[in-house]
């Protein structure tokens, strides 16, 4: 009986404690990039201070070429001066490329950044037409 009486008693100091009109808030948690599981669904951001322009030439046929593990068809470019033709591994975003023709394309070149989740095989430049400077039918 006695245990009862003292276990009843310590119930009540408990209950009373807590029932002073205050309520217990807790603050929100905030998560930093480091300890996101999962990556964020935002596209990269190209990064201003990188950027450049650069003048490509780009031959009027593409080649076979590997992008990562599917082949591909890849158009053959020429930076600057250059005298050997290249493949191009990217894209030129704003570039309607048209078999037949041979371009000179004025093209920025930023880097991208990707934070702490860049993809394995995402492209680490972005290339964006400026300006057409010329279009050139060639013989076949």
């Amino acid at each position: 009986m006695k245990k009862t009486v003292f276990a009843l008693a310590i119930a009540l100091v408990t209950l009373a404690a807590c029932k002073d009109g205050k309520t217990e808030t807790t603050e929100p948690t905030t998560t930093t990039t480091e300890e996101q599981a999962t990556p964020p669904t935002e596209e990269p951001v190209a990064t201003k201070e990188l950027e450049q322009i650069i003048t490509l030439t780009v031959a009027d046929h593409r080649e076979d070429c590997v992008g990562g593990v599917a082949k591909q068809k890849c158009m053959l470019v020429k930076e600057g001066e250059a005298t050997e033709w290249e493949l191009f591994y990217n894209q030129i975003e704003g570039f309607n490329y048209e078999e037949g023709f041979e371009y000179k394309l004025e093209v920025k070149v930023e880097d991208m950044n990707y934070g702490d989740h860049a993809p394995a095989d995402a492209p680490t430049v972005k290339y964006t037409l400026v300006k057409e400077i010329s279009k050139e039918k060639k013989a076949k």
